[in-house]
């Protein structure tokens, strides 16, 4: 295992319309899972459900940006 040697790859915010955001990250990056939490401080991080799709040489997934503030990240 290699994580925590290597930062992990950038996430990128594609496009945000009608209460959706759309998320992408590089497709050679596919070990990772995208993990959000409602408190950049503290708690733990939580994998999304999502099921990512690879477009244009990224992977892509859409949340909602409705309800409750969340920070994104890529996690193992």
């Amino acid at each position: 295992d290699v994580y925590g040697l290597f930062p992990p790859p950038r996430l990128d915010l594609v496009s945000f319309a009608n209460g959706r955001i759309t998320l992408a990250w590089p497709a050679a990056d596919a070990g990772y899972h995208l993990q959000s939490r409602t408190n950049l401080v503290s708690g733990g991080w939580s994998d999304l459900p999502a099921n990512p799709v690879t477009t244009n040489g990224t992977w892509q997934t859409t949340v909602s940006a409705t309800g409750t503030a969340a920070y994104y990240r890529l996690g193992p």
